[in-house]
């Protein structure tokens, strides 16, 4: 025995590096072309061989297994496994494999028949990987493993299978590809074809998981795939709430996430007390839901919070997942590298348009072929007698070429078409038929001739290729995608979705709330759908805002109070309740602050007239009331907003508005009366007031009367003017509200009556 000593160092780079590259090169890192790591591409060409393709009568997953072996180099456990995975609708966007049998279910995925059991052939989509392959459309064979057969290097496939995605696990080297929808791919591909130098944003698409679910952080996905790797994927679950059974039905999962999973978790986290306010929940999971739908149920105690048992659903269980962007595949199928979503957009479109563009130099030179054959015939009708004559008098088939050659100018194989030519074929009829397709593949040739030579007309052809695979295997995005903000006023609470809510007041002191929601999705008819009222209330405020900030009520005591926007429930809310009023105090006005309104004080004016500036430091958000401003007997809030300073606009019963520089109200603290605004004469009171936005004033009359008039026409009076006369009302109307703006916009009127209007400025 001879021992060899030598340094680690020196060994790893002879013996474990070439390993390695092997593993990668052989097993690990699907190829950039056709998104298939080799283990799939000897399943999907063992089936093709074996005509255990979608139009031929499926097999039992045993003999798949076994018949893959002969291409195989490694053992036969994973084979199996990889064959089903194909054939998971939850599993892969576009399974390449149509089973009959069980292939498991998303309760957990692993409990798919035995491969004595399980029947299986290639689907109908994986053709479009072999199709080309008999036109010679593949550059590189390679030998199986015993050296005795052969299998294309790459599929010459027109399918872009990077839709697929793919996860590869190497030596020090890794591959996670998420899923795209085709539909999107090819249309972005679309603009590829034209184009190569098409921006990153032009093309980009989303990743579109088999589950479904909901992708939390587009915006970083976006970065991610751009370079192809970087921030994870982040996915949540897709939860609907029944309002009738008071229950979250969860409908779509993260991708890999199983139901078994997650009943466990939350099993885990109710026992730990990190879940909460569940009173029972199963998995009801079944043929119903779909072939990668789920159904788990959770009924919620009475007076439960649905949002915040989501909150803390999504953190404590698996509800809320992520995927690692890791695009690493082989370039040529030798070299790792890693792909950006373009770089490997334009990978699968160079091989794929070279492929077609081979099997269409195939077809033109079997068709030329064919042509020549058809010309060499009609030579052979046209001198049949002598014809007949030498091939009597012939010795052999060769001085029969020569002499065709030498006399007629034929080629051997139009000779020997000849000398196979049939008796019947010597009919009359028989030449105008060979004229005819002659004539045909004239005009197949100077078509495909286009297709070769011509680069614009080949990329039209080309995108007609596309075009069909997406009408015949193209379907509806799955995987929604957002983006939420991570951040919130308390540390504790988990980032819920920022969305638009219509918050609205009414006289008999209800506070109505609507939202399009993805945290929680209603159904149609519940709450947060249908805009009722009470036959004797009307909307006295209406506020478009998002549920990340704060609603503050203003009551007629002085006082304010807060909760924040997002926990306020879907529907109709009872003020009273719902801020906590003292008895006999009622809410004068509500507004909304998030930290996107801008602006460091708030403004408070009141229907006397009067004007007080406070910081927005002083009214930290409490859960109990604390004082907003001082009040003098009668008076009451009738606005209140953010600003820094800049006009202010005031309008009185009377019609009377006034416009004044906001930085004349010096900043006072939360319990002091403030300085006078409008000067009112007796009766008159304010019935509105806002910071003035823009050059263009819209004012609304009690009748339903909008005006449009030019701020110009207001010019800026000192604080405690009377103002300037609103003209344009008639005398037995008067205006009740106004607004201000820089360009034209739609404007919201609800009237009493409920109806809802939206005339354009």
């Amino acid at each position: 025995m001879k021992i060899i000593q030598k340094e680690l160092k020196d060994v790893m780079p002879e013996a474990y590096l070439p390993y390695s590259a092997y593993v990668i090169q052989t097993r690990a890192l699907p190829d950039a072309r056709d998104c298939l790591k080799t283990g799939g591409r000897y399943i999907l060409w063992s089936q093709y061989v074996n005509k255990n393709t979608y139009d031929k009568p499926r097999k039992k997953g045993a003999d798949i297994q076994g018949a893959c072996m002969h291409w195989n180099p490694h053992g036969d456990a994973g084979i199996y496994d990889a064959v089903v995975r194909m054939a998971k609708p939850y599993s892969m966007r576009y399974p390449l494999e149509d089973p009959k049998g069980n292939v498991g279910t998303i309760t957990s995925g692993k409990d798919f028949a035995a491969p004595r059991y399980l029947e299986l052939r290639s689907a109908k989509l994986a053709s479009e990987f072999t199709n080309l392959v008999k036109k010679n459309a593949v550059d590189i064979w390679k030998l199986n493993h015993d050296g005795t057969d052969k299998y294309p290097s790459v599929f010459p496939t027109l399918f872009p299978n990077f839709v697929n995605g793919n996860v590869g696990i190497g030596v020090g080297c890794i591959s996670n590809i998420p899923c795209f929808n085709l539909d999107e791919a090819i249309e972005s591909l679309k603009k590829l074809v034209h184009d190569p130098s098409t921006s990153y944003d032009d093309i980009y698409i989303e990743p579109d998981f088999p589950t479904g679910a909901i992708i939390i952080n587009g915006n970083e996905v976006k970065e991610s795939l751009k370079v192809g790797e970087g921030k994870s994927v982040k996915m949540r679950a897709v939860i609907n709430y029944d309002e009738t059974d008071n229950a979250l039905v969860i409908t779509e999962l993260p991708y890999q996430i199983f139901t078994d999973r997650v009943m466990g978790e939350i099993e885990k986290g109710i026992d730990d007390g990190k879940i909460t306010g569940i009173k029972n929940y199963y998995d009801g999971t079944d043929r119903s839901c779909g072939k990668w739908r789920c159904k788990v149920v959770i009924f919620l105690n009475k007076g439960v919070n649905p949002e915040k048992v989501c909150r803390q659903l999504y953190k404590n269980t698996s509800l809320q997942s992520h995927f690692t962007i890791k695009q690493n595949m082989l370039t040529d199928g030798i070299k790792p590298e890693l792909y950006g979503l373009k770089e490997m957009m334009l990978a699968y479109l160079n091989h794929a348009m070279h492929c077609l563009k081979k099997s269409y130099q195939y077809d033109y030179d079997a068709i030329l072929k064919a042509k020549k054959i058809n010309e060499g015939l009609l030579v052979a009708i046209a001198h049949i007698d002598e014809v007949v004559a030498l091939i009597k008098e012939a010795e052999s088939e060769q001085v029969i070429y020569d002499t065709f050659k030498e006399k007629y100018g034929l080629s051997e194989e139009q000779s020997k078409a000849i000398c196979d030519l049939k008796l019947r074929r010597l009919m009359k009829l028989e030449s105008v038929k060979i004229n005819k397709d002659i004539e045909k593949q004239e005009s197949e040739l100077s078509e495909l001739e286009k297709y070769i030579s011509d680069e614009e007309t080949f990329k039209t052809k080309f995108i007609a290729e596309l075009d069909r695979i997406k009408k015949e295997y193209g379907d509806e995005r799955r995987t929604k995608v957002i983006n939420l903000d991570f951040t919130s006023e308390d540390e504790d609470a988990e980032p819920v979705e920022r969305k638009e809510l219509l918050i609205t007041y009414t006289n008999l002191g209800n506070i109505y709330a609507q939202e399009t929601t993805t945290l929680i999705a209603q159904k149609r008819g519940g709450k947060g759908t249908n805009f009722k009222l009470k036959a004797d209330e009307y909307v006295t405020q209406s506020i478009s805002t998002d549920n990340m900030g704060w609603l503050y009520a203003f009551t007629n005591k002085g006082k304010m109070y807060s909760v924040m926007t997002d926990s306020i429930t879907l529907g109709r809310n009872n003020a009273s309740v719902l801020f906590g009023l003292e008895a006999g105090e009622k809410v004068s006005y509500i507004n909304t602050f998030s930290k996107k309104s801008g602006g460091n004080y708030f403004y408070f004016i009141t229907k006397d007239g009067m004007i007080k500036k406070t910081a927005v430091s002083e009214y930290k958000s409490q859960k109990k009331g604390i004082i907003a401003i001082k009040l003098k007997d009668g008076d009451e809030v009738v606005t209140v907003f953010a600003a820094n300073g800049g006009n202010i606009g005031v309008l009185s019963s009377s019609g009377k508005f006034i416009v004044f520089d906001g930085s004349e109200v010096s900043d006072t603290g939360r319990n002091t009366a403030g300085v006078r605004a409008i000067k009112l004469k007796d009766g008159e009171s304010v019935i509105s007031a806002a910071k003035i936005m823009g050059d263009n004033l819209v004012t609304v009359t009690e009748y339903g009367m909008v005006k449009k008039t030019s701020m110009s026409e207001f010019n800026t009076q000192g604080r405690g003017g009377t103002g300037v006369s609103i003209s344009g009302v008639s005398t037995n109307d008067r205006v009740v509200d106004f607004l201000t703006f820089k360009e034209d916009c739609d404007i919201m009127i609800i009237s009493s009556k409920k109806n809802i209007k939206i005339p354009s400025t």
